[in-house]
């Protein structure tokens, strides 16, 4: 998920509640839809998401009491849709930069949204399975999974690249022609298993080896949602 408009305020951080809000990769995506779109009718999101409204009502009530959505009536008489737009939560930062509270709650958001992925690109694998596809720039998936090693200046360079992805993104996003598609970009310094259980013995240090896995999908440096 990430914001559109302006990079979200650092603030403080998400509140435990907000976090309990979006533990649902249903409720990523209309965050991830509405962050783009500005505001949406239910039946709108539906359509988007391939979901049907009533599904969504659940979702979008959570989303709207945690602050990351609000919800107003039409004001067009005769129109019983409620339009759903961003809410004040959006604008700030999930993680605290100050303190790195959120980071691994940012994480554990990231991987949500990549069980949900695996779960879709089964569907599609089992679904086109025998029909033949185009390859090279028409190509309709493509994968990208690497580990490299990136400085200051070349993870500056792909977060740039990552803008430029996020606004072909969300061109898509207004146009609505072509199919729907899923896009996945994260970026993450790795960290072995060694690394992770002697932090958690209180040996380490807590600081990543500087390692960057590259399979495609935002950090947790404070872009905030629909950020997915």
């Amino acid at each position: 998920m990430s914001t559109t408009s302006s990079e979200p305020s650092p603030g403080h951080g998400w509140t435990p509640q907000q976090w309990l809000a979006v533990s649902s990769p249903h409720r990523i995506q209309l965050l991830a839809l509405l962050d783009g779109l500005g505001e949406a009718t239910v039946n709108e999101l539906a359509e988007l998401s391939g979901r049907t409204a009533q599904s969504l009502y659940p979702h979008l009530d959570a989303l709207v009491n945690a602050g990351f959505l609000v919800m107003r009536e039409p004001a067009e008489t005769g129109k019983r849709s409620r339009i759903y737009a961003r809410g004040p939560a959006l604008s700030v930062a999930p993680v605290d930069p100050s303190t790195g509270n959120g980071n691994s709650n940012f994480a554990d958001m990231g991987a949500l949204v990549l069980h949900d992925a695996s779960a879709r690109l089964r569907r599609y694998g089992q679904t086109t399975e025998g029909v033949p596809n185009p390859s090279g720039f028409d190509a309709p998936h493509r994968l990208i999974a690497e580990l490299t090693w990136l400085d200051d200046d070349r993870r500056r360079e792909l977060n740039g690249l990552f803008t430029r992805i996020r606004e072909v993104i969300q061109e898509g996003r207004v146009s609505r022609s072509g199919r729907r598609t899923n896009v996945l970009l994260y970026h993450f310094p790795d960290v072995t298993l060694r690394e992770a259980k002697s932090t958690r013995r209180g040996e380490g240090n807590g600081q990543a080896n500087g390692h960057t896995n590259g399979n495609g999908h935002t950090n947790g440096n404070g872009n905030g949602p629909g950020n997915a």
